[in-house]
């Protein structure tokens, strides 16, 4: 989507939908991506083959591209002296995850502002929503240095930016490694983060060519089924559990019944399980068949509220305890519910629409 920056407190919640898709997903955390799924994502900026003998100039600290200390306008980030479009993006800003250590940008509507020397007016699209512009910093094409924490890139959201710019970025930097904020990911890059099905984070190429791994970050491009539905994305490879950041819950998923492979993820509600580490360990659960649930059911207790359950799940209270439920629709037309499962109306006596949902339940 692409979005319109506004001179005010408002603004500043608008703007990170520039990394991170203003719309995602994730009941249980995300972000959107820029047209792709992205819950609680931020995008990064393609670049191009590093060349040994092009240096690209470091962006100063509070200058345009360099870091900066404070959330929100800044003076020192301004296109010329008391233009007031200077604004520090960090990770405070709500709903996004720009770098901790900043980001100085002169942010423009729909007119460009008045670039200085070393920067460039650069049109930020993304689907959805009008245009906006923006001053930045310029870097040479294939350049191999921009300075820390920076890519020189030509793409953001994988649109051309019109120039080389200097944006936050990790080079080197692989399909499904754990990151903070899309400044620890290459190119064209999102960062996942949510606490149930992305701990630690997870970089992936967002918007990639399925079944055209060149698009990828080391990793491979599939139709991945993610919180805001299905969407190209770009997951660690995987032949055994070993492959993937066990640690972490990840385990290597076989999606070959969807034509996916096999790839890194972590297990979801409802997922078969004979332990609570095929779940991912804490704070999920495996529920047994001995308790009723034929060949194990991924779940998380005690939970109160929509928002402490991952996405594609919901918060069945009339169990006891209080048990995430894997979230299905009426006559379950895309057979969501493995066998041994039906899809059953569950009544939570919640007002509104949503009071009733449907849920995956033992036959």
């Amino acid at each position: 989507m692409k979005i319109v920056f506004m001179r005010n407190a408002g603004w500043l919640v608008a703007s990170l939908c520039l990394v991170l898709a203003c719309g995602d997903d994730d009941g249980g955390g995300g972000v959107a991506d820029a047209g792709s799924d992205v819950d609680g994502a931020s995008v990064d900026a393609e670049v191009g083959e590093p060349d040994a003998g092009i240096d690209c100039p470091a962006p100063a600290a509070d200058s345009i591209g360099g870091s900066c200390p404070t959330l929100g306008a800044q003076a020192s980030c301004d296109s010329e002296t008391g233009a007031g479009d200077g604004f520090c993006l960090d990770e405070g800003v709500p709903n996004t995850s720009w770098p901790g250590e900043g980001y100085c940008l002169p942010i423009g509507g729909g007119t460009c502002p008045n670039c200085p020397a070393g920067t460039f007016c650069a049109t930020i699209l993304q689907p959805g929503s009008p245009a906006t512009t923006a001053c930045m910093p310029e870097c040479c094409e294939g350049g191999a240095t921009c300075g820390p924490n920076l890519i020189c890139s030509s793409l953001l959201f994988g649109e051309d930016l019109g120039g080389t710019a200097c944006v936050p970025g990790t080079l080197g930097a692989s399909d499904g490694d754990p990151c903070v904020d899309f400044g620890d990911c290459d190119k064209n890059s999102i960062c996942r983060n949510d606490q149930f099905l992305f701990p630690d984070g997870m970089c992936a190429v967002t918007n990639c060519t399925v079944f055209d791994d060149t698009t990828c970050n080391g990793g491979r491009c599939v139709d991945f089924d993610g919180p805001s539905g299905r969407a190209p994305l770009c997951v660690d490879d995987c032949e055994l559990d070993s492959d993937c950041r066990e640690s972490q819950g990840y385990v290597c998923f076989d999606g070959s019944a969807q034509n996916l492979g096999k790839f890194c993820r972590h297990p979801e509600v409802g997922d078969p399980c004979a332990s609570a580490d095929d779940c991912g360990g804490t704070p999920w659960v495996c529920k047994t068949a001995p308790e009723g649930f034929p060949g194990g059911y991924c779940a998380i207790e005690g939970c109160t509220t929509a928002g402490d359950c991952p996405v594609r799940s919901f918060c069945d209270t009339n169990e006891t305890p209080t048990l995430c439920t894997q979230q299905c629709t009426e006559g379950d037309l895309a057979g969501v519910c493995r066998a041994g499962y039906t899809c059953n109306r569950v009544e939570l006596g919640e007002p509104g629409p949503v009071g009733d949902r449907f849920g995956c339940q033992p036959e």
